[in-house]
């Protein structure tokens, strides 16, 4: 009798810490709540957009790659990190729109090896894109945000490319 009862303990024990494990790794991939309240308004409303660059996005399942065009009279810096295979991975912003108004999305905060970019006017680079959002993203429209010095001046300026999040997947917008 003892033995069976210590069985059932044990049992229970295992099935509250089972419990409590998928409570928490659910708890921690609902999606991020993004209240215009407390974000903050995107770059390009802050005057800091620039037609000196193109940035385009291809979306493909379970990865998402960026070409950064350089449309100026004059070169174009950024940078990237190193990956795997001597592939490019770059890190941005997220915007979401939300009441007619893009808004930042909380980033968290990581740090990779670096290479510089270097771009004359008419050359591209490309690269993965990596997002870090603080969770997962709920469906609606973004957009990816890239950072860059151009000109003689060297003044930061930020290009935007669109993206959708439909059913938790990354998608390009329609149309």
């Amino acid at each position: 009798m003892r033995t069976a009862l210590k069985k059932c303990a044990l049992l229970l024990a295992l099935c509250l810490v089972l419990s409590g494990l998928i409570g928490f790794f659910l708890w921690q991939d609902r999606p991020l709540d993004l209240d215009p309240d407390l974000l903050a308004l995107s770059d390009d409303q802050r005057g800091l957009g620039s037609p000196e660059a193109e940035l385009a996005l291809d979306i493909r399942p379970g990865r998402m790659d960026m070409t950064l065009t350089n449309l100026g009279g004059g070169p174009l810096e950024s940078g990237a990190s190193a990956g795997l295979e001597h592939r490019l991975l770059a890190g941005g912003g997220v915007d979401v729109l939300l009441n007619g108004s893009w808004y930042q999305v909380p980033q968290e905060r990581y740090a990779s090896a670096g290479v510089g970019i270097e771009l004359a006017p008419g050359e591209s680079f490309q690269a993965e894109v990596v997002l870090h959002p603080e969770r997962r993203l709920p469906d609606g429209q973004y957009r990816f945000s890239f950072g860059y010095q151009c000109g003689g001046d060297m003044l930061r300026h930020v290009s935007f490319a669109r993206f959708d999040v439909v059913k938790g997947r990354y998608v390009q917008p329609a149309g």
